[in-house]
């Protein structure tokens, strides 16, 4: 692991239109998996103890800045705006100034490519420490090498230049080692070689890659880095690359799941978004979707065709049937909530029996309200509990009941009809 001792500064170039995107909607702000892609950088950034995190925008200026201020108040991100798009050398001539002193080194980041790991980063800033590089490069190599600017190197091995691919010569056209884009720059030595550059290719813009030509002519040293994973260096351009992302995670979620000694039976129908955790013996059924930070336990069966939204916790032993929905509820031990239901900001006990069609009708124009279902509370079919409202341990609904807001049911004892009446057991 690299010392965080050394002056650390990251920029994230994210000043891009993205028009093919086909979007009144910022590229960088698309979201991957519940997530904005612009989040990802940052949040690397943040977990590398950067001293200082500076945000490169274009015309999408207010939009990142509306996004950064409501999400990382506390982390002292600065948003600049690349007020001409003239590349990416410009881009980060643009944030030089605006950086403070002390800053020893500075890790150039994408917004649009939120797969880099944390791993992967430490890696990168690790080899550029060890060697002591003047500049560290992640690079890849791929089989379709298309649309990627080419790492040219020597006899020797040493990295030379970069290409871009606009710009190669037929002779290094089959080179398939590619810039991945992050890498890390000595700031002074950056500053150098950013005043050499001229825009003289097809583009006519500033490459921030031609300072790697020119500090190899000073004799510097340059090294790279390989990702831990080859997607980590996939950007995305359009919504085709967007979706081909989502399903790479997908899949990766998948896979760390079926390691953990849960079932995924039909994992092209499953979708299982961030942060979730399932235990061990548990079953997941065709087409299920399970949103992101939910917790489901040990020895539970979901599905078949049922979604879990986010925020909800499923406890050991219980079974979330078909075509049944739970939204940010929480479910106890033993629970069975079978067939065509909707649990919304549910509390249930232990040993809960939702019956099929039940719906608890949490918001009232207004406000989420929430309904309390208590231990081994037996929940009728096509029971419709209107929140805030509360049944007691061991009550019961009857089927097609309806509970009205505020009708709490004590425990042991039976609710029927429309609206409710309590009766005693």
């Amino acid at each position: 692991m690299f010392n965080k001792k050394n002056n650390l500064a990251v920029l994230i170039l994210a000043a891009g239109k993205g028009t093919r995107m086909k979007s009144r909607v910022t590229k960088v702000l698309h979201e991957l998996r519940g997530a904005p892609l612009l989040s990802y950088p940052i949040g690397l950034a943040v977990s590398l103890g950067a001293k200082e995190i500076i945000v490169v925008a274009g015309k999408n200026k207010k939009a990142i800045i509306n996004f950064v201020s409501s999400r990382y108040e506390q982390k002292n991100i600065k948003v600049i705006e690349q007020r001409k798009l003239l590349g990416t050398a410009d881009a980060v001539s643009s944030s030089m100034v605006r950086l403070g002193r002390g800053i020893s080194d500075l890790l150039v980041l994408y917004g649009d490519q939120p797969l880099l790991s944390l791993k992967t980063a430490l890696s990168l800033l690790a080899a550029h420490y060890r060697n002591r590089s003047v500049c560290t490069l992640l690079t890849a190599k791929i089989e379709d090498a298309a649309g990627y600017g080419r790492i040219i190197r020597n006899p020797e091995g040493n990295i030379i230049k970069i290409c871009e691919d606009a710009d190669l010569s037929f002779q290094d056209a089959g080179i398939n080692e590619v810039n991945a884009g992050s890498c890390i720059f000595k700031k002074d030595e950056l500053a150098k070689a950013l005043k050499l550059i001229r825009p003289d290719n097809k583009k006519k813009e500033y490459y921030l890659t031609e300072a790697i030509g020119l500090l190899a002519e000073a004799g510097k040293n340059i090294s790279s880095v390989y990702p831990k994973e080859q997607y980590e260096v996939l950007g995305i351009n359009s919504r085709y690359d967007l979706m081909n992302l989502e399903n790479i995670l997908n899949k990766e979620a998948i896979k760390r799941l079926l390691d953990k000694g849960v079932t995924i039976l039909s994992p092209e129908t499953t979708f299982i978004d961030y942060n979730v955790k399932i235990g061990r013996d548990t079953l997941i059924k065709p087409f299920v979707y399970i949103g992101g930070n939910v917790s489901i336990g040990k020895n539970c069966v979901v599905g078949p065709f049922c979604h879990i939204r986010g925020g909800s916790k499923i406890n050991d032993n219980s079974v979330v049937g078909s075509f049944a929905e739970v939204n940010r509820s929480f479910i106890g031990k033993n629970c069975r909530i079978k067939h065509f239901s909707y649990l919304g900001d549910a509390r249930l006990g232990r040993d809960v029996n939702i019956g099929a069609g039940t719906v608890t009708a949490n918001f009232d124009g207004k406000n989420k309200n929430i309904t309390k279902i208590g231990d081994k509370a037996f929940i009728g079919s096509d029971s419709i509990l209107i929140a805030p409202v509360k049944v007691g341990k061991s009550s019961v609904t009857g089927a097609g009941s309806v509970i009205t807001k505020g009708k709490d049911i004590p425990d042991k004892a039976i609710a029927l009809g429309v609206p409710a009446k309590i009766y005693a057991k």
